[in-house]
C-alpha cells in the first residue's frame, strides 16, 4: 500500500476517534452538570460503580486524574453523600472508598436519563446488529492492543 494512502487512513482513523471523543466529552459533561457533578466527580463515580470498595490510588490509576483533582472530587462526593470513606483495618492512614446507596441511586438515575450519555450509547448499540457490534468491539480491542504495544516500546 502506498505510504500516502496509509498516512491518510491513519489520519482518518485518528480524526474519527478525536471527533467521537470530543462529542462524548460534551455529552458526559452535560450529564454530569444535569446531576450537580463535576467531570472529575462523574468520572470517579463511574470508575467505582461496579466495585464494592476501592482505594484512592486504584481510582487514580483507573481515571488518570491528577491526585489533587481526584482528592477534590472525592471530598465533594463524600460531602454530598455519594461515597463513604472507611478506614482500612491494620493501616489507619489508608481509606477504602465505597459508593453509598445514594451514589448507586444517582448512577442508576443517570443511566436512565433520556438525554444522558448512557441512553445515547444505548441508542447507538441498539442501532447496530449483533454482528456489527461484535466486530466493532473486536476492532476496538485490536486498536487498544496496538496502542498499548506502541506505548510499551517508547
Amino acid at each position: 500500500m502506498d505510504e500516502d494512502i496509509k498516512r491518510d487512513r491513519a489520519t482518518t482513523l485518528l480524526m474519527s476517534f478525536w471527533h467521537i471523543q470530543k462529542q462524548m466529552a460534551l455529552s458526559i459533561q452535560k450529564t454530569a452538570q444535569q446531576n450537580g457533578l463535576s467531570m472529575p466527580q462523574y468520572t470517579t463515580l463511574l470508575a467505582m460503580v461496579h466495585q464494592k470498595e476501592m482505594m484512592q490510588k486504584r481510582i487514580q490509576q483507573k481515571t488518570k486524574l491528577p491526585k489533587s483533582t481526584l482528592s477534590q472530587a472525592i471530598d465533594g462526593l463524600v460531602q454530598a453523600g455519594f461515597i463513604e470513606r472507611r478506614v482500612v483495618e491494620g493501616n489507619r492512614r489508608e481509606m477504602q472508598l465505597v459508593v453509598s446507596t445514594k451514589g448507586k441511586e444517582l448512577m442508576s438515575s443517570m443511566n436512565t436519563q433520556p438525554d444522558g450519555i448512557h441512553q445515547l450509547f444505548q441508542q447507538v448499540t441498539d442501532s447496530l446488529s449483533d454482528e456489527k457490534f461484535k466486530q466493532m468491539i473486536q476492532i476496538h480491542e485490536q486498536i487498544l492492543t496496538e496502542l498499548k504495544r506502541g506505548e510499551a516500546s517508547c
